[in-house]
Formats: structure tokens, C-alpha cells, sequence
């Protein structure tokens, strides 16, 4: 009964290294999406910003071009945080979803035993 036990703890532990690993696998992948879809944004923006600089400059509108590059660095930063809040919730349902599968593992486990 205490080998049974102690098999049982094992197998939970498994399940929560494997469980703990793919979290982890899953946040960097996260992570690194969400600095890219950052990256390709904030490189679109730059383009169409210096494309209305440009045009702005051509017009003498300096003070258009300040307001436009102002604006365009708050939905740079907007973009950015929506991406890192939307990258946050789906790393929460990730968790929650290994959390239950690895108790559900844990809980198959022991009635199969």
C-alpha cells in the first residue's frame, strides 16, 4: 500500500514537472509572439509615420507632424499593451487548463491503480 502510495505521488509529481515544463514552453512562445507582433506593428507604424511626416513637411505642418508622431507613439504603446494583456489571459487559460488536466491525470492515475 505505501509502494501504491508512494507510485501514486510519483505519477502526480510526473504530471506537474511535465505540466510546470509546458508552461513554461508555452510562456516564452508567448512571450516572444507577443514582442514580435509588437516589433511588426511598431515597424508599420514607423512606416506609415514617416510617410505623413513627409508629407506633412512638404505642407510646412510641423505641428500636425508632432501631434501625428505623438499619436502614433500612444497606439504604438496601446497595440503593445493589448498584445501583452492578450498574451497574459491566454497564459491564464493555459494554466488553468494544465492545472485541471493535471489533476484530472493525477486523479485517472490513482482509480486506475
Amino acid at each position: 500500500k505505501a509502494q501504491q502510495e508512494n507510485e501514486r505521488l510519483a505519477a502526480e509529481q510526473k504530471a506537474r514537472d511535465e505540466s510546470a515544463a509546458k508552461l513554461e514552453r508555452q510562456q516564452e512562445n508567448e512571450r516572444l509572439a507577443a514582442e514580435q507582433r509588437a516589433q511588426d506593428e511598431a515597424a508599420a507604424k514607423l512606416k506609415a509615420q514617416q510617410e505623413n511626416e513627409q508629407f506633412a513637411e512638404q505642407r510646412g505642418q510641423d505641428e500636425a507632424a508632432a501631434k501625428l508622431k505623438a499619436q502614433q507613439e500612444n497606439e504604438r504603446l496601446a497595440a503593445e499593451q493589448k498584445a501583452r494583456d492578450e498574451s497574459a489571459a491566454k497564459l491564464e487559460r493555459q494554466q488553468e487548463n494544465e492545472r485541471l488536466a493535471a489533476e484530472q491525470r493525477a486523479q485517472d492515475e490513482a482509480a486506475a491503480k
